[in-house]
């Protein structure tokens, strides 16, 4: 279900992925480079695909780099010839054309610096996927016999709270999870929970399938003291490589999903934990590239949930 305002996102073009053209040379010339490129970055654990492009690039080619874009941290696009998206040129010989970063001259093929400077270039590009917000109000709020995200506070609704507090570190924000909104949220995006699933694994699935190339903050209806410094602490554990980061409050391995930064690259784990019979989000902690760290003292309170009336008037 979605708002009668959708904002839509097209599929990035392969000028804004974390993916390079390899581009002149021998073909010598450029394996080797490549295996440079590729040995740096397993010291980094980033994980590295290589495409060889015998083609001009079509849609059918596009497609195979968006996905191996979603599989894989950053992407090397091994051609003879020039290409339109981003490439650098190997030879003494400038290979002018749109897209091209920089021109590596042979004697500089296996340079450390040339090499660092790729892998750094990808980093950077990898950070530039959107970001956008998530709010859960798929839960059935048994406990506190009533939907959660309508307690009103402070004049406003905590669902309200909720989407103006992400509004200031995200480009956009959508409701996932059925139930009524209030006036002033009818119009917003509204994703449907997965069917068959239970939890808030189904909003958060739902979410990395509606726009499979934006990474999002998500977070939990109940959450009132949440605000803009724990989302700016997720924000700024970012990194290439981490598919995910999710708080862990205590340092003792228990995680806290439904405060939580997961990058459009973790669809493919969640998928994994979804077929695997599971609804527990939080399996995701075991996957490589997830990352969890404890969040400051002064912030841990943005991650305490309200689940009961006693809860609630405790929080008052």
């Amino acid at each position: 279900m979605l708002g009668k305002n959708q904002v839509s996102v097209k599929l990035q073009s392969l000028a804004t992925l974390p993916l390079l053209g390899v581009c002149g040379g021998a073909a010598g010339q450029r394996g080797a480079f490549i295996a440079g490129v590729l040995e740096k970055c397993e010291t980094l654990h980033i994980s590295c695909a290589v495409f060889q492009l015998q083609v001009l690039v079509t849609q059918k080619v596009s497609d195979q780099l968006h996905a191996l874009s979603q599989q894989h941290d950053a992407v090397l696009v091994e051609s003879k010839l020039p290409v339109t998206f981003n490439h650098l040129w190997l030879g003494d010989t400038d290979g002018a054309n749109s897209g091209q970063l920089f021109t590596v001259g042979q004697g500089d093929l296996l340079r450390g610096d040339v090499i660092e400077k790729v892998v750094n270039w990808l980093s950077r590009r990898w950070l530039d996927a959107p970001i956008w917000g998530c709010v859960l109000v798929g839960g059935k709020s048994r406990r506190m016999g009533r939907a959660k995200h309508l307690i009103r506070h402070l004049g406003k609704t905590w669902v309200e709270r909720t989407v103006e507090v992400l509004q200031h570190q995200v480009e956009n924000v959508v409701i996932s999870g059925a139930g009524q909104l209030p006036d002033s949220l009818v119009e917003m995006d509204r994703v449907a929970d997965i069917e068959g699933l239970a939890g808030p694994i189904a909003g958060i699935l739902a979410a990395l399938r509606y726009q499979p190339e934006v990474s999002w903050l998500v977070v939990a209806c109940d959450l009132p003291e949440m605000n803009e410094q724990a989302l700016q602490w997720l924000l700024s554990r970012r990194q290439i490589g981490r598919q995910a980061i999710l708080a862990d409050l205590e340092n003792n391995g228990r995680v806290e999903p439904l405060l939580a930064y997961y990058d459009y690259r973790c669809r493919k784990a969640v998928e994994a934990i979804v077929a695997a019979g599971s609804l527990r989000i939080n399996r995701l902690q075991w996957v490589p590239g997830v990352f969890t760290d404890q969040p400051p003292e002064s912030l841990r309170s943005c991650w305490r949930n309200i689940n009961t009336p006693r809860d609630f008037e405790r929080h008052r």
